[in-house]
């Protein structure tokens, strides 16, 4: 069985590093749960998604030092 590792929070965005290096050979990738994240900041999505570009960017740099694939999750647009 191959794991995922959903970052969903700010805690989870702060323990990134210890996430990605756990000593299991199961961890494929990081997904980051952009509208759980923001649920736990209370912060308020924009257009641009310029809110989340720290945390994105945090996750896409981790994960490519671990060798594990980042996947980021849907954007939700509601009219």
């Amino acid at each position: 069985i191959r794991i995922l590792a959903a970052i969903e929070s700010a805690m989870g965005l702060l323990n990134l590093r210890e996430i990605a290096s756990c000593s299991s050979d199961r961890l494929d990738g990081l997904i980051f749960a952009s509208e759980d994240y923001c649920a736990d900041l209370e912060c308020i999505r924009t257009t641009y998604a310029t809110e989340l570009l720290f945390a994105r960017s945090q996750i896409v740099t981790v994960a490519k030092a671990y060798d594990l694939q980042a996947i980021d999750m849907v954007h939700i647009n509601f009219r």
